[in-house]
């Protein structure tokens, strides 16, 4: 999160479809209001009309940024939350909870399932000698394969992501929604 922030050429959002006061208490607490700030967008389930798995929030936050669905990668942890990044024509990652484990990610189209995100293959981004801390996002996104120089969802680094239940054909020209 804070090496995205640091970054100019990727745009963080929060999507969630609590309520903007029950939002706001479990944010505020974990990921702290001197982060959000730095956020590009945040939008809570108060915002849109319909609630996941209903796609309009993932559109309107994509809307508002300029970004094209293609160039959007969607992290999320259950089937409904999935099902709202695909229907938005997004690429999405699952980090699956307790409660959601057991259900058919990569049937519905997850660009890739991963316990956590991090692990031995991934680079160390800070913190401790030897103490991994997630992937880097360079792992996530790359730049466009046709050196236009943009940042993309990087598929290929996805397919690589240890423990990804998932297999990630990668191609820069098969848009986010031929994975389904």
């Amino acid at each position: 999160m804070d090496e995205a922030l640091a970054r100019d050429d990727i745009a963080l959002c929060i999507c969630s479809a609590a309520t903007k006061a029950g939002f706001e208490k479990v944010t505020n607490s974990i990921v702290k209001p001197e982060r959000l700030a730095r956020f590009d967008l945040i939008l809570a389930g108060d915002d849109v009309k319909n609630k996941k798995p209903d796609p309009e929030i993932y559109n309107t936050a994509r809307e508002r940024l300029g970004i094209p669905a293609e160039r959007c990668l969607v992290i999320e942890d259950s089937m409904v939350g999935l099902r709202a990044a695909r229907g938005a024509g997004m690429h999405c990652v699952i980090t699956p909870t307790s409660s959601t484990e057991d259900q058919p990610f990569c049937e519905e189209g997850a660009a890739a399932v991963v316990s956590v995100l991090a692990g031995k293959t991934f680079r160390v981004v800070g913190g401790l000698a030897g103490v991994v801390a997630g992937p880097r996002l360079d792992d996530l996104f790359s730049a466009c394969p046709n050196g236009s120089g943009d940042t993309v969802v990087n598929l290929q680094g996805m397919a690589n992501m240890e423990g990804n239940e998932c297999v990630v054909q990668w191609s820069a020209a098969t848009p986010a929604t031929a994975a389904a």
